[in-house]
């Protein structure tokens, strides 16, 4: 078109930048950015609101916050596009800032239905209640009539920060309710650890007509897990195998969990054998499952297979493994792994790492490398490292090093009360 002479207009820039925003790098969109520089469109707000997603939708953060600053005149579609660019990407306190800097300028508008989608989808990420419940009230006050897609955001904001009554009742008033405001409330009853509410509620939303769909099936899998019902599981794996959503990586390593957490690991094996693409997060399901079966050696034979096939273990991959280590009293293994992660891959180490690490020297007995261990470590012990520590300590006579911990790392004049029964397994075992 420019070659043969045409006159570019700003819609048509507008449509060059939409199709940089498909493409797989920043490269296109930097040159489509060129041509609105050198066609004289920066001024257009139209055209710069196009980039400015453009950007957010390659991740480029950094130049759609350019875009932003530089554009001259800024109405409500673009502040919409800079608050949904860092709410989206992961960067909820960045969209509250900017949500504070579009109320406190004030350039003549008032935020409408998208905003503030955008601003729950910030507080239900840092499960900020309060100003969740601002936002609601600003919502009654100011928008007339609340669409199906509003409503299932307050849900799942109020779900999210544990107040489970209050999204309830938001649900209960809905006068539609689609797929997501269903998903939303059982995903809440889920993670706030009331499966029996989730799956309950599955099930009516089955009965009302409405078809789950993958995200609905994942809360559904959670659920199902944590209630530990192997009969339940089997129902809903074959549930959703009618429905056609087995052929997911995503479903597969909910459906690996789930049945571990069930106790049908030889299941869970089955599923990951089946599997046709095996990402990072699959090999560290099966990991975990094997691990939460005791299985230490098999955990050690997938990460080796892991290893092979050119997959870099990520700190929750270190979890699962450092745990099967755990349960099966495999120290030297441990060792090594831990070894593996901190120096081969440049990860730093979590509490829970660490934790896994202090517990299997202290069940082995090896209360000097324990300390050792503790002396090294880049955090300071938390409580369940200490009681692991002073019960070891005291189970195997070491009464004169627990003194020693006591005054040197802990700074206790006397050990912690020893652990609840319910608290025996260390973080990422039972998880």
């Amino acid at each position: 078109m420019r070659k043969e002479g045409v006159e570019a207009d700003s819609h048509t820039v507008g449509f060059l930048v939409k199709g940089c925003s498909s493409m797989a790098g920043a490269r296109e969109g930097q040159q489509a950015h060129c041509h609105v520089l050198k066609m004289g469109f920066s001024s257009e707000v139209i055209v710069q609101t196009a980039l400015l997603r453009a950007y957010a939708l390659l991740g480029e953060l950094r130049h759609a916050q350019r875009v932003f600053d530089e554009t001259p005149r800024r109405d409500l579609p673009m502040w919409n596009a800079i608050l949904a660019a860092y709410a989206q990407q992961g960067y909820p306190e960045e969209a509250l800032q900017v949500a504070r800097a579009m109320a406190e300028r004030g350039e003549g508008f008032r935020p409408n239905e998208v905003t503030a989608m955008s601003v729950l989808s910030a507080c239900s990420s840092l499960r900020d209640l309060k100003n969740g419940k601002l936002l609601h009230g600003f919502v009654l006050k100011n928008i007339p009539s609340l669409d199906v897609l509003l409503c299932s955001a307050l849900v799942n904001t109020y779900a999210h920060c544990g107040a489970l009554r209050s999204a309830r009742h938001l649900f209960d008033e809905m006068p539609v309710r689609d797929v997501v405001s269903w998903t939303a409330m059982i995903s809440g009853y889920s993670d706030n650890d009331r499966p029996a509410e989730a799956l309950a509620l599955f099930e009516d939303m089955a009965a009302a007509g409405v078809l789950p769909d993958e995200v609905s099936f994942l809360a559904a899998a959670a659920a199902c897990g944590k209630l530990q019902r192997p009969d339940l599981a089997e129902s809903l794996e074959q549930y959703s195998r009618r429905r056609g959503l087995c052929g997911s990586t995503r479903m597969a390593n909910a459906l690996m969990l789930m049945h571990a957490r069930c106790d049908n690991l030889r299941r869970a094996c089955r599923i990951f054998g089946e599997l046709r693409e095996r990402t990072a997060v699959s090999w560290t399901t099966i990991m975990q499952a094997l691990a939460m079966h005791g299985r230490g050696a098999d955990v050690l034979v997938r990460y080796a297979q892991m290893r092979r096939e050119g997959i870099a273990p990520d700190g929750l991959c270190f979890v699962s493994v450092l745990s099967g280590c755990n349960r099966a009293g495999l120290v030297e293994e441990g060792r090594r792994c831990f070894r593996d992660m901190a120096e081969e891959q440049r990860l730093t180490p979590w509490v829970e790492h660490c934790g896994s690490m202090v517990d299997l020297l202290c069940r082995e007995g090896l209360l000097e490398d324990a300390l050792a261990f503790l002396r090294s470590m880049p955090m300071k012990p938390d409580e369940r490292m200490k009681r692991a520590f002073f019960r070891a300590c005291e189970n195997r006579g070491g009464l004169d090093l627990a003194a020693r911990a006591m005054a040197e790392l802990f700074g206790l004049e006397e050990p912690p009360p020893p652990l609840a029964v319910q608290d025996a397994g260390f973080i990422g075992l039972n998880s």
